[in-house]
């Protein structure tokens, strides 16, 4: 018979993790959690898009498919991309939106924060942010046939499957009319 968990096995109760709290740079602030990852170590960094001008705001979607994707001023996309496997798990671009309060009457109220998560062996940690701080300081959106490539690749692949996701389109378009964090992704 095969090991397997039952619901006998799960905890009633939820295990809150202490953290540390640092500062690099006496600016940013930085929480560590130590828990046993067998080696592996992961990084998530914010960042608040609370003042990001709204003509700016329509970028946003495109930006976090391209992140990933795209080369630095020093390296170009599939150098810099072979390096980042090389050390990293790659990286993995989201946007975290939300509301600041329960008043869901105020379309305009929002918080929105570009996450970047990637994690790595501990022996790879110097590569690892080697390659996190270069595409975070230093991202090349100058490469025109990379980028034209993949934006042409990502609207053959909306287009393709626009039938299998229909339902997750029309949420996401009715969820603009409502709230303005939601209206950045329409």
């Amino acid at each position: 018979m095969l090991p397997s968990l039952g619901i006998e096995d799960i905890q009633r109760n939820i295990e809150f993790v202490e953290s540390e709290v640092k500062y690099v740079g006496n600016k940013i602030k930085c929480h560590f959690f130590d828990q046993p990852t067998n080696g592996i170590s992961y990084v998530r960094v914010k960042a608040n898009l609370k003042n990001l001008p709204e003509e700016h705001r329509i970028f946003v979607p495109m930006f976090k498919k391209l992140l990933s994707q795209i080369g630095t001023k020093n390296y170009k996309y599939d150098t810099f991309n072979e390096k980042l496997m090389n050390s990293t798990n790659g990286l993995e671009v989201s946007i975290d939106k939300y509301a600041f309060t329960d008043d869901h009457t105020d379309i305009f109220n929002r918080n929105e924060q570009v996450l970047i998560q990637t994690g790595f062996l501990d022996r790879n940690i110097d590569g690892a942010f080697e390659c996190l701080a270069e595409i975070l300081a230093t991202p090349n959106f100058d490469e025109h046939d990379n980028i034209s490539d993949l934006i042409r690749m990502e609207s053959v692949d909306i287009a393709s499957n626009m039938g299998n996701k229909g339902l997750e389109y029309g949420r996401s378009y009715s969820n603009s009319g409502l709230k303005a964090h939601a209206k950045s992704f329409e």
